[in-house]
């Protein structure tokens, strides 16, 4: 299918800064280095530390960073992108995460006109700009004036010498609707890493990390700890934390990882903190700016999800690694994909009925905020909730000792480095010939 290629494969990203996408092409790059890839690395901003492995070749061009609306054209940052791809040579695989998403138009059109000079490209699809309004309207507008070409032909170049990359069976319908090939597309799930120190034993270290989390938080002992392993954007859906919070009472301690980093984010995060303080809830944010990470995953009795849409769904799987069970909202998109490969979730709920609203997920800030302070000056409200979505009571109902272990072996084998490493070969090797 593909002229001879070298053993070299070029890892493209607007930035490498802590993040979902940046965790993946970490990993990426530890697997192709065990198994004896040559490994460069092109991305728009300076790395923030030093901990990619130093026989990794690193690349900053500014050209492919997220657009600043700076003065720069469009055209001219196409042409400088062009211009180094072309210096490293047509006989290496670029693989793109997020290339069409809508950050950077320059790289989306510049990657389109590659594609037709005969650049071999893996394009990795984590996200979708059409469900980003705002970002595929710029790449629509920012097109009229550079490309002639239809917009959804210069997003998914079908090309002999260009393969997709998808997170799910879902993700890879979608593509397949688009008009690309099926044999073009290929699932390949997100890796889970933790440190082993946390992963080895558990059980053992649930007791000692309870006891730290209960004193840096002040919480008594016997309470129930439930931790949102997330940074706090919209789609993470806040507000039903806040609800699920007066739903289950002060024996309940719900803990929120991370702020958002996008600004634009932060007024929607305080106005939730703001509410969750002056009805005195017990809803702990920022926890994991004041104590590491996995010591509060597996200090929780249990991890929770009220996402209204995922990519690829960590917080799903990872929790299961420090035998914490996870509960929540379903995604289907997500949670189909893991039940094929034998998880089993226990307590997750489709929707939260609030009298005639349908969901309380879907629901404006405005009429969650309000049932939020309802349910607060009307106990008869949360018991019309509960018995509406009787599922919810049995949410925090511990599954067997059994199940999660299942879980957790399942996701090791499944979900590891060394299997993503394996998956990627498999593709490079297509693309090798």
């Amino acid at each position: 299918m593909f002229k001879k290629k070298s053993k070299e494969i070029y890892i493209v990203h607007y930035h490498l800064h802590k993040g979902g996408v940046s965790s993946v092409i970490k990993a990426q790059i530890d697997a192709l280095l065990k198994l004896s890839y040559k490994v460069g690395l092109i991305v728009g901003a300076p790395l923030e530390s030093n901990n990619i492995d130093s026989k990794v070749k690193t690349i900053v061009l500014p050209q492919i960073a997220y657009t600043n609306n700076d003065n720069t054209s469009t055209a001219a940052n196409i042409e400088k992108i062009v211009n180094l791809f072309q210096k490293i040579g047509k006989n290496k695989i670029f693989h793109i995460h997020n290339h069409n998403l809508g950050k950077n138009p320059a790289l989306t059109y510049a990657v389109y006109l590659l594609a037709l000079k005969g650049f071999s490209f893996v394009l990795h699809i984590h996200d979708f700009s059409e469900d980003r309004p705002d970002n595929y309207k710029t790449l629509y507008l920012e097109k009229q004036d550079i490309i002639k070409t239809p917009l959804h032909e210069v997003l998914y170049p079908i090309k002999k010498n260009v393969v997709y990359t998808v997170l799910t069976h879902e993700d890879k319908g979608r593509l397949i609707k688009f008009g690309i090939p099926m044999n073009k597309v290929f699932i390949i799930p997100n890796p889970i890493k933790l440190s082993s120190e946390q992963v080895i034993n558990p059980q053992k270290n649930k007791i000692e990390n309870r006891e730290k989390v209960n004193k840096t938080f002040a919480i008594k002992k016997n309470k129930n700890l439930i931790i949102y392993p997330i940074r706090a954007i919209p789609r993470k859906n806040i507000g039903e934390i806040l609800l699920l919070s007066i739903l289950f009472g002060k024996d309940y301690h719900f803990f929120i990882t991370q702020p958002p980093t996008n600004k634009k984010y932060l007024d929607l995060y305080n106005h939730w903190k703001k509410l969750s303080t002056q009805h005195n809830l017990n809803i702990h944010f920022e926890a994991g700016q004041r104590i590491d990470f996995e010591i509060l995953l597996n200090a929780a009795d249990f991890a929770i999800s009220t996402s209204i849409k995922e990519g690829f769904g960590l917080s799903f799987l990872e929790p299961w690694l420090l035998e914490t069970p996870v509960v929540g909202r379903r995604l289907n998109n997500s949670c189909n994909d893991f039940e094929v490969q034998g998880l089993t979730f226990s307590s997750l709920y489709n929707q939260i009925k609030v009298n005639k609203f349908p969901d309380f997920g879907f629901l404006s800030i405005e009429d969650q905020s309000k049932i939020i302070s309802n349910c607060i000056l009307d106990n008869n409200l949360c018991g019309q909730i509960l018995n509406q979505n009787s599922n919810l009571k049995n949410l925090f109902t511990p599954p067997t000792q059994s199940l999660i272990q299942r879980n957790k072996e399942i996701i090791k084998s499944i979900y590891s480095t060394s299997k993503f490493g394996e998956n990627l070969n498999d593709i490079y090797k297509r693309v090798l010939g």
